[in-house]
């Protein structure tokens, strides 16, 4: 009885060390029917699943189900798909009534080879259940009632092998279920009555039975499943005999089948499918469960259907399993439909309680970790006190709250722990202070509050224990910061003191770190962050400013460590947060910047420099040099997307420890390996109007034409890895509409509205779960048709309708533009020559009043006609110049920006650096053009001059690669609130309008103008 028991616990721990997290895909995801006869990954990457109604086809986010259709003989046979295959692209089936059929995916049709057709009348059944492709490209079909057939499909020509009653060398049963093939081209075939090999070049079978009387005999004579080796060996699934090891160098057979007695038998006797993935793992498929299997121990561990638990198989009953190109593990059963085992799901550790089973963790509300000088692992808890995990020997130890025991532990709400060297385990609880536990005594001391006493404990909250490097102890309380005196047994407080800003901000202490400088920093709920200074014991604070983005961003600090360049990190419930001791300055990362959740409840720092964040929704490893989050969930095997605050932990070997509200993860975060698969990326539907686009309408794969109206375009689109789809990114662009690719993160869709005819490529790039991208993507042509007054027929019959009067009209305009031009050319003369004097002498005249000594009276407003006078002859310059022919090209206006430029700031000591990119400088700009671009920078550097207290302006012109921009900085002190100023700004932006033109005005360190707009 002991040793079965003992057998037991082993059992059950290799179970636990090893579990297995599937996901299943069933009905409510899609799939046509809960049974899964059969699995095919094809070329592309598509999953392919046959059911007893219906063949589908699987992208990581939906299933395109194909069924037979009265109506159209080019739809599947019969809906019950019993085996797949592919071969020259094409997808080969095998039903249960319908014979085979051969899908092409490029058009969506099947092509039939119904078995009892009258070309091949001998044949009463149309069940397909193997299909094997040989080495040099023949096709075996294995049927049910019809036996062993080699069909030359192109040919359609069929030789069958049948059971012959007078040949000893026919094959010994017309149900195939199976069929491989060896080094030397024999085939071996399993059916429901023995093993056969049979020799091509002889046309003989050879046959094996179960024979009763041997123990190395062939268990059973039902074949369900054959997988050849390599090195010879052929593994066999019987129906009631287990599984077979079959030697056929040495011709003998040894069984594997199913004992009460033995942990480690296999699960039942019943093999439905055999399978070795990638890794060398040898899995087993059976009617009561699914096995792997160690060939060096011969050692099976089951996984089976667990009650309550999702992420245990659907179904017991196993009917077939695959591995696609991301490692993924496919399990199909017979009413669970199919389960998915990701190795990406299984990177970490989970450990939890599992119902009923005493060995186990005591509830799943973790709380603090702490490892002892045993290597014991102490895990606190929410409400059952304290679990210490031997991992060695998998075994659990509990210790609980004793009302009737003062030596046990003083409460079961545990939220702090600490391991010394001396076999003493520090505990905070919270409701009952602090106890200390000794090893060697197996006794719990109690420190509680005293209200009479200032020496006690400040709180019986606690929320994290710190040893410093010097040894002292240090304790954060809900109700105050403590120094615990172990020789005395005394503590020290600190406590907040409103009226004395050096004193703590906030007495909830939630998170304590000593840097590698010795300080000592303390995260509060509420306050912000703290540095104490023990030599002082005073304390400086660090708090959110709304107004201040280099501030912290939130005052709830929830974790603080430092990484090897000395910089903290500290997690809060508004974000991540690096700190710059030296500068004082925070830089905040949230979602946008890949974080999860803004909610951070624990950091830690591994040996490459990554953070490893644990948050509000799941586990986020952050690179520091890359500058990149890494986010991990439940679907990778976490044991919840919520974890909770201090429960983290590192022990002396960098594993690391997570608490959550369902167990607790433990991991090494270098065997933490992102998934390195480059997916491929396939566009799944085109829809026009939102009507799918039949096959039938493509050009191939790759070519679409559509007519002008039907430029309403959606595509969807996948990336197949199907480790975690709904992690996968994508990117898309249309080349002749977009000018850059669009993010659409874990969208998959993109639509198109009012494309003009012509050609366009719709390309999109796609990353696995882990951000790796396939960045050649998938590409598809779109054509839109014009109509027909956009043809080039219907283009040269309106040419030739008007050409003469195209011909005639030109003459007219040559002749107009010949006046127009002599008529600008005099008009800029006139105003220069008479104008121009004019006012000159007006401005002279006013000038000579304003300084003569009989006219002090009206000085003030002389002085106002002389500067009126002034700026009319400069505006009538201004326009003199910009209407004048003679300097239309861009050299002119750059020539007068210059000299305006230097002229006014010259005298007023302001340096100038005025850069201009090479360009053509003759190329000729319009009236317009010209005009407002001069004023604009005239307004700007009038500005700065006048108002912006600038010693130096930088002006720099760029026109080239169809853009133009005008960029004008100074170094003063930015905007006045003056209202000439304000005019000036809003005359430039209505000018930048008129010329169809950007202005932007940026206030950082003086004024900077930038004025973009197409070339000139």
């Amino acid at each position: 009885m002991k040793k079965i028991i003992l057998c037991i616990l082993i059992f059950i721990s290799a179970i636990q060390a090893q579990q297995l997290r599937f996901e299943n895909l069933g009905m409510n995801e899609g799939l046509s029917q809960s049974q899964v006869n059969c699995i095919l990954l094809d070329k592309k990457g598509f999953l392919w699943f046959g059911t007893q109604d219906g063949l589908n086809r699987y992208d990581g986010y939906t299933f395109t189900v194909y069924r037979n259709e009265t109506d159209n003989p080019k739809s599947l046979s019969n809906n019950n798909v019993l085996e797949l295959a592919e071969h020259d692209g094409k997808i080969w089936i095998g039903t249960h009534g319908g014979g085979i059929n051969v899908l092409d995916p490029t058009t969506g049709k099947f092509t039939h080879f119904n078995l009892s057709s009258d070309s091949i009348s001998l044949f009463q059944h149309n069940i397909v259940t193997a299909i094997y492709f040989d080495s040099s490209g023949e096709l075996w079909l294995g049927t049910e009632g019809n036996g062993l057939l080699n069909l030359d499909y192109k040919k359609k020509k069929l030789i069958s092998y049948c059971p012959d009653k007078s040949n000893p060398f026919s094959i010994s049963s017309d149900i195939v279920s199976s069929i491989v093939e060896d080094k030397d081209r024999n085939l071996w075939v399993g059916t429901e009555k023995g093993l056969n090999k049979f020799d091509r070049k002889t046309g003989k079978f050879e046959k094996f039975f179960n024979s009763k009387n041997s123990v190395t005999g062939l268990s059973d004579d039902e074949i369900n499943y054959l997988l050849l080796e390599p090195d010879n060996i052929l593994w066999i699934g019987t129906g009631n005999g287990g599984l077979n090891k079959f030697d056929i160098t040495s011709r003998t057979f040894k069984s594997y089948r199913f004992n009460k007695s033995d942990p480690y038998s296999i699960s039942g006797n019943s093999v439905t499918c055999i399978f070795e993935d990638n890794k060398k793992r040898f899995w087993v498929g059976t009617s009561n469960g699914l096995n792997l299997f160690d060939r060096k121990t011969e050692k099976f561990i089951s996984y089976k259907n667990e009650a309550g638990n999702p992420n245990s198989l659907s179904n017991n009953h196993i009917l077939c399993m695959l591995q696609d190109n991301s490692e993924v593990i496919w399990v199909g059963t017979i009413e669970g439909g199919a389960n998915k085992l990701t190795p990406s799901a299984n990177r970490f550790q989970t450990v939890q309680n599992i119902p009923g089973v005493r060995n186990s963790l005591s509830e799943n509300s973790i709380w603090s970790f702490c490892e002892d000088t045993e290597g014991l692992l102490w895990i606190g808890m929410e409400k059952e006190g304290i679990n210490v995990y031997d991992r060695k020997n998998n075994k659990f130890r509990h210790f609980k709250n004793d009302p009737h025991n003062s030596n046990s532990l003083s409460y079961n709400y545990v939220t702090a722990m600490y391991a010394d060297d001396e076999n003493k385990i520090w505990i905070g609880t919270y409701g009952n202070g602090l106890d200390i536990y000794d090893k060697k005594t197996g006794k719990f001391t109690h420190y509680k509050p005293d209200s009479k006493n200032n020496l006690s404990i400040s709180s019986n909250r606690v929320g994290v224990i710190y040893k410093d490097i010097s040894g002292k102890l240090w304790i954060g309380t809900t109700d105050g910061f403590n120094l615990f005196d172990k020789e005395r047994k005394i503590f020290k407080r600190y406590l907040n003191n409103p009226a004395d800003t050096s004193s703590i901000s906030n007495d909830n202490v939630l998170a304590i770190y000593e840097d590698k400088d010795r300080n000592l920093w303390l995260g509060t709920y509420g306050g912000g962050l703290n540095r104490f200074d023990r030599n002082t014991g005073k304390f400086e604070r660090f708090l959110n400013d709304p107004n201040n983005p280099k501030t912290i961003s939130n005052n709830t600090i929830m974790s603080i460590c430092e990484d090897k360049e000395g910089y903290l990190w500290i997690g809060t419930d508004v974000g991540l947060n690096k700190f710059d001791k030296k500068s004082k300055v925070f830089k905040r990362f949230g979602l946008a910047d890949g974080l999860p959740s803004y909610i951070i409840y624990g950091i830690l720092p591994d040996e490459k420099n990554n953070l490893w964040i644990c948050t509000n929704n799941g586990i986020s490893k952050y690179s520091i040099k890359n500058n990149t989050f890494t986010n991990y969930t439940s679907n990778n095997g976490l044991q919840s997307n919520e974890f909770n605050q201090g429960a983290i932990y590192k022990n002396s070997k960098g594993e690391m420890f997570f608490g959550g509200i369902n167990g607790f993860n433990s991991f090494l975060p270098e065997k933490i390996l992102d998934n390195s698969y480059i997916p491929p990326v396939v566009i799944t539907k085109v829809k026009i109007w939102n009507d799918e686009v039949e096959h039938d309408r493509f050009s191939g794969e790759n070519e679409l034409k559509v007519s002008y109206y039907e430029n309403f375009l959606s595509f969807e689109f996948a990336a197949l890895d199907y480790s975690d789809p709904e992690m996968n990114q994508y990117k898309y662009k249309m080349n002749g509409f977009d000018d850059y690719w669009i993010s659409s993160n874990h969208q998959r869709f993109a639509s198109y509205t009012n494309l003009n005819p012509g050609t366009y490529y719709f390309n999109v790039i796609a990353s696995n779960n882990d951000g790796v991208w396939n960045r050649k993507g998938a590409t598809l042509k779109i054509i839109v048709l014009p109509p027909y007054w956009m043809t080039s027929w219907f283009r040269i019959l309106i040419a030739a309708a008007i050409i003469g009067i195209l011909a005639f009209l030109y003459n007219i305009r040559v002749r107009r533009l010949l006046e127009v031009e002599r008529l600008r050319t005099r008009i800029a003369s006139d105003l220069h020559d008479e104008v121009g004097s004019s006012l000159t002498k007006i401005t002279t005249n006013a000038g000579l009043a304003v300084y003569g000594k009989s006219v002090e009276a009206i000085k003030p407003k002389l002085e106002k006609i002389e500067t009126s006078a002034r700026e009319v002859v400069s505006m009538m310059n201004d326009i003199i110049w910009s209407i004048d022919s003679r300097m239309d090209t861009t050299r002119d206006l750059l020539d007068r920006m210059r000299n305006f430029a230097f002229n006014l700031l010259e005298d007023k000591n302001i340096e100038i650096d005025f850069k201009v990119d090479e360009f053509e400088q003759k190329k000729k700009i319009s009236v317009d053009i010209r005009q407002n671009v001069f004023l604009i920078f005239k307004e700007a550097i009038n500005n700065a001059a006048k108002y912006s207290d600038t010693d130096h302006i930088n002006v720099q012109i760029k026109n080239g690669n169809g853009e133009f921009e005008l960029k004008i900085i100074d170094n003063g002190k930015g905007l006045p609130d003056k209202i000439n100023y304000g005019n000036g700004l809003r005359n430039m932006k209505m000018r930048a309008e008129r010329i169809q033109a950007d202005i932007k005005f940026l206030h950082e360190n003086g004024l900077t103008i930038i004025l973009t707009r197409k070339e000139l």
